[in-house]
């Protein structure tokens, strides 16, 4: 049997996520009552007094609301959405945050500039939709539908996005940084300097994407495929790429300083201009044909194959990490070893150690 609460003073009340779905709220005093993730759905709050309240994640489906229902504006607009759909509606700059939207239509619609900080977007349909600028920080787009949306310049930072679909969508400038990217669908995605620091994409298939000069500095790229994919200009600096497939990847004059390219497959990749600056090449596949600037490729030889015995005089190894590397009997005389990493696993003569231990980075 539904709750009934008509015509009660329920003024201040807390129904904090209670589950008061169909109760009955006809005429009821809910000025300033908490209801902060309740179920409304189906509840009966017509000539209710809700001025005030906290409605944050409440669910209003097929709750019923009339024109003597006192609510302010904001969950007036959210009820409209939630039981008659917004394909197509003009909602540039709607304050839509920390709503419950879950399972919405909002197919075309404008939501540009749009405020929809921590809202529920739970399998939300936003295909085509303009998000162009919106604020989703920290928001729940698991399962949503994004084709072909327009992200340009959005935030998504700390956003939910497992299962989402944005193939085909413009992320161009959106940031993404911490956001949960699993099992989503990047397809066709434009991902032109979006900002991707610090974010999971372990595993995650960005082959044939365009991600040039995006931010995925200290991303986790590992395992990652990133074949054919277009990352020229992209920061890359201190991003874990072990044993990601690099294949045919354009990274000319991509920042790689610090990057763990351990295991890597880097077979046919456009290195050119790329700066590795203490880049970790150990195990990386490297082919003689690659685009690559010859000390960086020296660099990889040198950790891949060793340089027992072999004339390196007058090489340029700074900045080079060369942690386990074999040099014992290298012939080093004029080579520039300033600013490079040697550790105690560096096979090394010691007379080169010592003559260059001052511009080393020795135990790092």
């Amino acid at each position: 049997m539904s709750l009934d609460f008509s015509g009660q003073n329920l003024a201040g009340a807390n129904f904090s996520y209670a589950d008061i779905q169909g109760a009955n709220f006809t005429n009821a005093m809910l000025t300033d009552a908490n209801l902060c993730g309740a179920n409304l759905c189906g509840a009966n709050l017509c000539g209710a007094n809700l001025c005030g309240a906290n409605l944050i994640d409440v669910y209003l489906r097929n709750a019923k609301i009339n024109e003597s229902t006192k609510i302010d504006s904001k969950w007036r607009l959210v009820w409209e959405i939630v039981n008659q759909g917004s394909e197509g509606q003009n909602l540039s700059g709607a304050d839509l945050s920390g709503v419950n939207l879950c399972r919405v239509n909002l197919c075309r619609a404008d939501l540009s500039d749009a405020n929809l900080v921590g809202t529920d977007l739970y399998n939300a349909d936003f295909s085509y939709a303009n998000l162009s600028d919106a604020n989703l920080s920290g928001a729940n787009l698991s399962g949503a539908d994004l084709i072909n949306a327009n992200l340009s310049g959005a935030n998504l930072s700390g956003a939910d996005l497992i299962n989402a679909n944005l193939a085909g969508a413009d992320l161009i400038n959106a940031n993404l940084t911490g956001a949960d990217l699993t099992d989503v669908n990047i397809c066709n995605t434009n991902l032109r300097d979006v900002n991707l620091s610090t974010t999971n994409l372990s595993g995650i298939d960005f082959s044939y994407e365009n991600l040039s000069g995006a931010n995925l500095s200290d991303a986790n790229l590992s395992d990652a495929n990133l074949s054919n994919a277009d990352l020229s200009d992209a920061n890359l600096s201190d991003a874990n790429l072990s044993d990601a497939n690099l294949s045919n990847a354009d990274f000319s004059y991509a920042n790689l300083s610090d990057a763990d390219l351990s295991g890597a497959d880097l077979s046919d990749a456009d290195l050119s201009g790329a700066d590795l600056s203490y880049a970790n090449l150990s195990d990386a596949q490297i082919n003689e044909a690659r685009e690559i600037d010859s000390k960086w490729y020296l660099v990889w030889e040198i950790i891949s194959q060793g340089f027992e015995d072999q004339n390196l005089s007058g090489a340029d190894l700074s900045y080079a990490d060369l942690r386990n590397a074999y040099l014992i009997d290298a012939n080093l005389i004029d080579a520039n070893l300033s600013g490079a990493k040697i550790n105690e696993s560096t096979k090394i003569d010691s007379k080169w150690l010592m003559s260059s231990l001052g511009d080393c980075q020795s135990g790092i």
